[in-house]
């Protein structure tokens, strides 16, 4: 059984990090600082418990200094990978919920979801020590939606689907500080894991909203044509590499050769010198 998880959310507010918990993985870029590492999409597989996972990490939406047009074509590409279905959106909040994260979720929702986008979402609150602890959980909700204004919309529909994680960081880190959060990131992915099993049995089916599917179509093309491209491109770096590492090893051949012939009449004319003597 396949699934497609797809993450979306602001620069700096986790998603890397949740998609290497999530994949028990660290192939993901992760920062830190609100600094965005995501400037391509990146897409992972893996398996657990009899479930095949495609994870799609998009770019961090608002400070990943990318064009506009940049960011619809990576878009484009999302979309493109998801093409065949989207078993569960993660909306991924960080330490709080603001007006630009509503922002990143109405564009997706205009340019490839629809009214029902919510059914298949689940908001991930990220950066919460206390994620454990259910009444501190449904504490944080309540204080969301009494706060949030219009975001509370979509917290209101997803209060089902609504999960707090802790995802700290674990490059750099050492001794106990490293322990605790690996223990935080695998109790984490088990929250998560379990989570997602529960949606899958409840959905009859994958989301996929029509403007998906045109776009898809629409998409398909292009994207073919981009990544034959990116082929060929890689095909020719490689060729150029390989004439410029010939060429070096050449003239690393014929400077040595030069050294010889300097050191030859040297040879001999020490050679002559013993003679006479």
């Amino acid at each position: 059984m396949g699934k497609t998880i797809i993450l979306i959310g602001k620069t700096g507010s986790g998603k890397s990090t949740l998609a290497n918990v999530i994949s028990g993985t660290n192939k993901f870029l992760e920062s830190g600082l609100g600094v965005s590492k995501t400037r391509n999409i990146q897409k992972e597989e893996f398996a657990e418990r009899d479930i095949n996972y495609t994870i799609i990490d998009t770019v961090g939406i608002g400070d990943t200094q990318l064009k506009k047009e940049e960011v619809l074509d990576k878009i484009a590409e999302a979309v493109y990978l998801a093409r065949k279905g989207i078993s569960q959106i993660l909306f991924v909040i960080g330490d709080r919920f603001d007006k630009y994260q509503m922002s990143i979720y109405n564009l997706l929702k205009t340019i490839i979801f629809d009214q029902d986008a919510t059914d298949y979402t689940t908001v991930v609150r990220t950066n919460f020590p206390e994620f454990c602890d259910e009444k501190s959980c449904q504490e944080d909700i309540k204080k969301m939606l009494v706060s949030e204004g219009e975001l509370s919309k979509i917290i209101d529909s997803c209060q089902e689907r609504i999960l707090h994680v802790s995802n700290p960081p674990t490059a750099r880190k050492t001794g106990k500080e490293l322990e605790l959060n690996e223990q935080d990131r695998a109790e984490s992915r088990e929250k998560l894991l379990e989570h997602l099993q529960k949606k899958f049995q409840e959905q009859k089916e994958d989301y996929k909203p029509s403007k998906l599917q045109s776009l898809s179509e629409e998409v398909a093309d292009y994207m073919e044509k981009k990544i034959e491209s990116q082929k060929k491109l890689a095909e020719k770096e490689e060729k150029r590499k390989k004439i410029e590492e010939t060429k070096k090893r050449q003239q690393e051949f014929e400077t040595i050769n030069n050294e010889d012939s300097k050191n030859e009449p040297q040879k001999s004319s020490k050679k002559n010198k013993l003679k006479i003597e």
